[in-house]
């Protein structure tokens, strides 16, 4: 990794020997268990390479997306975009709920054009405890049919919320 990100030509016979090593089946799986546990540009690397060649994919993006890496995430999130939409639907609808609000945009942002029907979902993301997604939810509601105040009007008649989760929905919404 270090002599990638030097990006000197000599050093390109080196690392594509070191790429075929990491990509070759004997090693898949070892590869795989690392990509796993590691963090920063180590999981980035790894998970580039195991995009290039894994057979797998559905499995490794849904790897990728509960990954602890922020950035591997973020880049599982764009790599679902080559799949077909059933596959990237069920995947990217896994990946909302988890946690981080950056990822959960970017889900958010791919998974709206998939959706038939996306009402529902930014119902909920209206009142979401996450600003990010509140913001986005506000921005695209109008779009789909969608008043943010009659939303808040129709939870507001459900009762008090018994978490903080869902007072900072309300509050913010309703602000």
């Amino acid at each position: 990794m270090a002599l990638a990100s030097r990006h000197r030509a000599d050093h390109g016979p080196t690392l594509t020997a070191v790429r075929n090593i990491l990509q070759s089946p004997e090693v898949h799986s070892d590869v795989y268990a690392n990509f796993l546990t590691r963090q920063g540009s180590a999981a980035r690397y790894l998970f580039k390479l195991l995009l290039e060649k894994n057979i797998d994919k559905q499995m490794l993006l849904r790897d990728a997306l509960a990954h602890r890496e922020l950035t591997v995430r973020v880049a599982g999130v764009a790599a679902c975009q080559a799949l077909p939409d059933a596959q990237a639907l069920q995947l990217l609808q896994e990946a909302l709920p988890r946690p981080g609000a950056k990822v959960r945009v970017c889900v958010m942002r791919t998974l709206l054009p998939l959706l038939e029907n996306p009402q529902p979902l930014l119902c909920t993301a209206l009142l979401d405890d996450s600003q990010s997604i509140r913001s986005l939810a506000c921005w695209v509601a109008p779009k789909h049919g969608i008043d943010a105040r009659v939303i808040l009007a129709g939870r507001l008649t459900e009762g008090f919320p018994k978490a903080k989760r869902g007072w900072l929905g309300i509050l913010a919404l309703a602000a």
